[in-house]
């Protein structure tokens, strides 16, 4: 039989060893992911703001230097909305 009981169980413990230090290892792993996706959502969700706060400012003194040109783009695209609109499938109810 060339292996003992000790031996079994010498075997086991390090296989028990192994495995705490490869869950530590993914548990590392995992939290570094997670600091990283933290920090590159935070700068995206800036960047989105600076980006909305910008086509916001660009709005608004389009509208102020051309007002009457960013009326008529406001009609147009209503009246476009209203022609999709009346142009889609109705729906029955029954």
């Amino acid at each position: 039989m060339g292996q003992t009981y000790q031996s079994y169980q010498d075997a086991l413990e390090a296989r028990a060893r192994e495995a705490q230090e490869g869950t530590r290892t993914l548990k590392e792993k995992a939290e570094d992911v997670a600091s990283t996706v933290a920090d590159e959502g935070a700068k995206a969700m800036e960047a989105a703001g600076e980006t909305a706060s910008d086509a916001f400012d660009s709005t608004r003194r389009f509208v102020q230097e051309q007002p009457l040109l960013a009326i008529g783009a406001v009609a147009l695209v209503a009246c476009a909305a209203g022609v999709l609109w009346k142009l889609a499938p109705q729906r029955r109810r029954i």
